[in-house]
């Protein structure tokens, strides 16, 4: 069973979706092929958090390079994903997105998901 962070954000962005059929390997399948399709901006972002929820930790640099800049854009609330599906050392995506950037860079090698959990743990060091 999923863990209850990337359930809820799932469930959140598939929302936006309405249309689609299919369970949740045929979404995430189709999640990644917009991703492909998708240039710059705040679909890729959007994209980009849905990749994450299942795991891909690729997918942060684009939620980095894509958030919404205006501090009132909806779409910023997808930031609080990434917050949920990290750990909580990583920090607070909208207060500082470089100092989560680069936490997420020094401990991307043990920075492993965990279905069970619905997030990322960290390893630690060998």
């Amino acid at each position: 069973m999923t863990g209850e962070p990337a359930r809820y954000w799932r469930e959140v962005i598939r929302r936006d979706y309405p249309r689609f059929e299919g369970d949740e390997l045929a979404f995430q399948r189709h999640i990644r092929e917009l991703h492909r399709a998708e240039p710059a901006g705040v679909g890729k972002f959007v994209l980009s958090v849905a990749l994450l929820t299942y795991g891909d930790l690729s997918a942060l640099d684009d939620i980095l390079d894509n958030l919404p800049a205006v501090a009132g854009h909806p779409a910023r609330i997808l930031a609080r994903a990434v917050d949920a599906l990290l750990p909580p050392a990583a920090g607070d995506t909208l207060a500082d997105p470089d100092a989560v950037r680069a936490w997420v860079h020094h401990r991307r090698d043990r920075l492993v998901w965990s279905e069970e959990r619905g997030g990322f743990e960290l390893r630690p060091p060998p």
